[in-house]
């Protein structure tokens, strides 16, 4: 789930940008921790602005059975760790006429 994109007020507005905020909330299955940190690493890469973790829980289980690593070794989908991560996404957005001019001068799409 997310929330509804909110400016932040404060040090962040101004008359040409404002920074806006949600909050994503996510609860996944995974094989291995190593996967959900991959996973980690292309949010924060691909998603526009910038992401902040604000939790993160990955439930090992007690026991990995016969069972579980019979399903692992002939190529089974077995997903064994409970994840729940939560971060912040911020981003940019440029306000006024159709066309803004960014810090840097360039012309912006509204």
């Amino acid at each position: 789930s997310f929330s509804k994109p909110e400016e932040i007020s404060g040090d962040y507005k101004t008359d040409t940008v404002g920074m806006f905020s949600s909050i994503i909330s996510m609860s996944f299955n995974s094989i291995s921790d190593e996967f959900v940190y991959e996973f980690i690493k292309e949010i924060t890469d691909k998603f526009p602005g910038y992401i902040q973790i604000k939790s993160l829980s990955i439930s090992k289980p007690t026991q990995i059975t016969k069972e579980i690593i019979k399903k692992i070794s002939l190529g089974e989908e077995v997903s064994i760790l409970p994840v729940t991560l939560d971060f912040y996404w911020y981003d940019l957005k440029y306000k006024g006429s159709a066309t803004a001019q960014t810090p840097t001068g360039e012309e912006q799409p509204k």
